[in-house]
């Protein structure tokens, strides 16, 4: 029988009770036992090691590195991606209309900007697209 302070089946192991529910197995500390994930006391544990046929089969090393590449390859077109919306968006949101106004247009924009509590590029956008529409363009 294996025990769980046996190097090769150290971290390979799985601990099971009677009751059949895994048990916590204990840190590789000889004569400490764990406890059952089911049962406060558990009188028998049975060891199975995860060679028994029970995991999945390993994958080759080819289909490993296929995979691999498969999965840079699109998080990388995924970066791009991202990139490419991230620049679109900057696009739209970049046109700037420089406009130098009086200084009690100024004081005027700004104390409507604060009285309401919006920023002054939102009166003066609103104020443009305001004319425009009036003015049929």
């Amino acid at each position: 029988m294996l025990e769980l302070t046996d190097p090769v089946m150290k971290g390979r192991a799985e601990v099971r009770g009677a009751c059949g529910r895994a048990r916590s197995p204990s840190r590789g500390k000889p004569g400490k036992g764990g406890k059952c994930l089911n049962q406060a006391n558990c009188p028998s544990l049975t060891f199975r090691s995860h060679r028994d046929g029970r995991s999945q089969p390993r994958p080759k090393p080819g289909e490993r590195k296929s995979k691999a590449i498969k999965r840079a390859l699109a998080q990388e077109e995924g970066r791009y991606h991202l990139r490419d919306l991230k620049r679109a968006h900057a696009r739209e949101a970049k046109h700037y209309v420089n406009c130098p106004l009086d200084y009690d247009t100024k004081l005027r924009l700004q104390k409507a900007a604060f009285d309401n509590d919006i920023k002054m590029t939102v009166i003066i956008k609103a104020a443009i697209d305001q004319f425009l529409r009036d003015n049929g363009y």
